[in-house]
């Protein structure tokens, strides 16, 4: 499977609906490719999601100041003249409908995945890098001589440094913290204490003397009486 033929029409069909069902805005077919290393710097909006599941990677969109005040006042029905934080709202919560819509038909390829909270950011000439060998998908649009940027880069969780430790020292401390666990919530739902219980029945009753033990005690109390009683 080359991930970059699977992403880039699934990257396109998410734009197009989120642009329509919440601008009303039509784009035409956007310009794809593939982007590595460090990518030249920019101005205007960016923002950023991370993506977690099956496969891991990051998705963002970035677009003008103008256009990005363009998209507040369309998705608040209101005046958004200068950049504030509506505006960043408003291209981070877009950034989130186009990435939750790509990710959800990626599962259907590539397993689960869930998406973290959509991070914004304004700036002039800045540089955004992901991980060192990063493969960015990349879909370029034209609104009216506006760019957006529209940023996907995906990898399998059992490649690189995304890798899950397996070794048998982690898979222990993992089964004991499991363990741990699950006695821990056994002890709540029986209503125990974290200390073990003590059976009663199992202490010791105090010491009681045999009837032999008595009379011979009882003797000796006779004999020191008797002494006493020549000393006289």
């Amino acid at each position: 499977m080359n991930p970059h033929n699977l992403i880039v029409p699934i990257m396109h069909n998410a734009v197009e609906r989120v642009m329509a069902a919440m601008l009303g805005i039509a784009i035409g077919a956007g310009k794809a490719s593939i982007e590595r290393g460090v990518p030249e710097p920019g101005d205007g909006v960016v923002a950023f999601i991370g993506i977690a599941g099956t496969w891991a990677g990051t998705g963002s969109m970035s677009c003008s100041a103008k256009l990005a005040c363009r998209f507040c006042g369309l998705m608040l029905m209101t005046e958004a003249p200068s950049m504030n934080e509506d505006v960043l709202d408003a291209v981070g919560e877009l950034t989130n409908m186009i990435v939750g819509n790509v990710k959800t038909d990626l599962e259907r390829h590539l397993g689960p995945l869930c998406l973290s909270s959509p991070t914004a950011i304004i700036g002039r000439s800045f540089k955004t890098k992901g991980a060192r060998n990063t493969q960015w998908n990349v879909l370029q649009y034209d609104i009216d001589g506006e760019p957006l940027t529209l940023k996907l880069s995906l990898v399998p969780r059992d490649t690189g440094c995304l890798a899950p430790d397996r070794s048998p020292g982690a898979r222990r401390v993992s089964e004991a913290k499991q363990a741990a666990e699950i006695g821990r919530r056994n002890r709540e739902e029986q209503g125990l204490e974290a200390c073990p219980q003590h059976d009663l029945n199992s202490l010791q009753a105090p010491f009681q003397p045999s009837a032999d033990s008595q009379e011979a005690a009882r003797q000796r109390q006779l004999e020191r009486g008797r002494r006493s009683g020549a000393d006289f």
